[in-house]
């Protein structure tokens, strides 16, 4: 199992409809994930594209994300958008808005389960275990 050590430059929670996320001091995690956070629980029903039927309850294994400071990060999909209207395709046509989103996928910084609950501060130094991703979610070459 893999390692990486980082430093936090800031935390974020919400529970906003639109997914957006306040700046905080500090977060307090738990096991089921970020105290005040909409994705916080154990569990979380499928999205379009999960293995199981759409609604179906599963394991949330989304508990948390974290990306480099570098990383522009709206959700995938408002991502796409943005630059579906900015840019076009090589050949001068339209950008479909799920571009991004399908060339992003497994791409994009990190999301995670909790497996120590305590606090968690800006500066604090943070230990991520990394998992061996499973052979059905690797892209397969272009």
């Amino acid at each position: 199992m893999k390692k990486l050590v980082a430093k936090v430059i800031s935390v974020h929670a919400g529970s906003n409809d639109d997914l957006s996320k306040e700046e905080q001091q500090t977060i307090q995690v738990e096991l089921d994930g970020i105290v005040g956070d909409r994705h916080r629980s154990h569990v979380r029903e499928t999205w379009p594209g999960d293995k199981q039927p759409e609604g179906t309850k599963r394991r949330n294994e989304r508990q948390w994300s974290a990306v480099s400071v570098e990383e522009y990060n709206p959700p995938c999909h408002d991502m796409g958008k943005q630059l579906a209207d900015k840019y076009t395709t090589r050949s001068g046509g339209e950008l479909a808005s799920t571009a991004f989103p399908k060339a992003a996928k497994l791409t994009r910084g990190l999301v995670g389960v909790v497996e120590v609950a305590g606090t968690i501060s800006a500066g604090d130094e943070v230990t991520v275990e990394l998992y061996e991703t499973p052979s059905w979610l690797v892209r397969a070459p272009d």
